[in-house]
């Protein structure tokens, strides 16, 4: 399934420190951001907890965002956890 606004995304594994993982979106404006973290969508949910599951999360996540607005905290938090 598509969801209109996302004009590119791709994650990739570093080949150089197994701990890191490249993740880059693009995404045409926030309403296309915010589709893409859909929480009332049960198929995305369970993709994204299935996707997420590989994570080690006693690494801490550290990484940068480039947005126009990023005072809006649900730019700066989990997709999956509230």
């Amino acid at each position: 399934e598509r969801v209109p606004g996302i004009l590119g995304a791709m994650v990739f594994a570093d080949p150089h420190d197994e701990n890191m993982v490249h993740d880059v979106r693009i995404f045409a404006n926030k309403a296309s951001y915010d589709a893409h973290v859909d929480k009332s969508n049960p198929k995305l949910v369970k993709a994204m907890e299935d996707w997420f599951s590989h994570y080690d999360t006693s690494v801490p996540h550290k990484g940068i965002m480039i947005a126009e607005d990023t005072s809006d905290p649900a730019t700066r938090t989990s997709s999956i956890k509230d």
